[in-house]
């Protein structure tokens, strides 16, 4: 059986067409045509956690690295229609992939995904294309924010100003390129955060491996003062 599989998913799979399924309450175009399951529950639980405990309804939330838009669609739920979701990835085949998933879920109303690359390199997965190019600075202003771009952190979190600080932020830390998760913690707390939980950003994720969903909060009341 073990070797049936790795010949499925070395030879056969790669070429098969995707299908819908479930990630994590999302329906996605994911899945391949012959997958045993359509569904994956497993699937960032730890963002999906901090995301359901920071947003609030009306919330505007600014989400870096949408990738196949299962997280845009967590975020849009929780801020209602009466809310706003503006979703940036600098991935050009995954921009069409997350506008698909936001189209699928009904929250296209009000959610967006931009092709761009908000204070980052070069380094995407998949072909980068042409990006809007963007600075912290230059987002919406917002309430929440969201970020999974596999080591993007320091330049993202460096870049917040007081005002451009939001209420809340749900980051998936991978501690790649010398930004492990102490030192966004460290940062958010300079930033007057108060760090609410950090937990593996997967029960999939390795022990060795330092993929951490981190939520930290300030009161409401000091950004608009």
């Amino acid at each position: 059986m073990l070797l049936v599989q790795q010949l499925y998913d070395r030879l056969l799979r790669p070429h098969l067409p995707r299908k819908i399924g479930v990630f994590n309450g999302v329906a996605v175009r994911h899945p391949k045509l012959l997958d045993a399951t359509d569904e994956n529950w497993a699937h960032k639980p730890g963002m999906v956690e901090g995301i359901a405990r920071v947003v609030d309804p009306c919330d505007t939330v600014v989400e870096i690295g949408s990738g196949m838009g299962v997280l845009t669609v967590r975020a849009a739920r929780e801020t209602t229609r009466h809310g706003r979701v503006y979703g940036f990835e600098a991935g050009k085949d995954r921009v069409s992939w997350a506008r698909e998933t936001v189209e699928l879920n009904d929250v296209d109303e009000w959610t967006s995904v931009t092709h761009g690359l908000v204070e980052g390199g070069d380094m995407v997965w998949g072909k980068m294309g042409e990006p809007k190019r963007l600075s912290v600075e230059e987002l919406p202003d917002h309430d929440v924010l969201i970020t999974d771009c596999d080591g993007g952190e320091r330049p993202i979190l460096n870049g917040l100003t007081p005002d451009t600080v939001p209420d809340a932020v749900v980051i998936e830390s991978h501690g790649m390129h010398g930004v492990p998760t102490e030192w966004v913690r460290d940062r958010l707390a300079a930033l007057g955060f108060t760090v609410q939980n950090v937990r593996p950003t997967s029960t999939e994720t390795s022990p060795d491996e330092d993929n951490m969903a981190v939520v930290a909060t300030r009161e409401r009341s000091e950004r608009q003062q």
